[in-house]
């Protein structure tokens, strides 16, 4: 029976060793999980981090964004005063070659009648001069 005793105790004792092994294990790899769920705290807050400036710089394009479209709104709103004024232009110009080839169609007409009168005054000159003429050779 004392043998027995003593195996079991020794049985008991190897048990308690293994225990006290699995125990020494558990507690690594406990440390281990710590140490791991701390450098996972570390990288999520560098995520996070890094997603807070990527939101501001996301911001900041948004508002560039909003003033490149203002800035656009303006410079169409620019061009489109550009445009009607252009248009106004051309149909004052075209209004300006309008009268401007009226006033060459009246000055053809009033050279023609200038050409007409000179030559109607030759004709009275030279009808004058024919009636002069036979008015000396009466007197004569």
């Amino acid at each position: 029976d004392r043998k027995r005793f003593v195996l079991q105790c020794d049985g008991l004792q190897i048990a308690a060793l293994q225990s006290k092994k699995d125990m020494e294990d558990l507690r690594h790899l406990l440390h281990a999980k710590e140490d791991a769920i701390e450098k996972y705290k570390c990288e999520i807050q560098q995520l996070q981090d890094a997603l807070g400036q990527r939101v501001e710089q996301i911001a900041k394009f948004e508002q560039q964004y909003d003033v490149t479209t203002q800035e656009m709104q303006s410079l169409q709103s620019t061009l489109d005063i550009h445009t009607q004024e252009k248009q106004a232009v051309t149909q004052e110009r075209s209004i300006l070659q309008q009268h401007l080839s009226n006033s060459k169609l009246h000055i053809q007409e009033l050279q023609l009648k200038l050409s007409q009168s000179e030559h109607d005054t030759q004709e009275y000159q030279n009808a004058t001069r024919d009636v002069k003429k036979e008015l000396e050779a009466m007197t004569q």
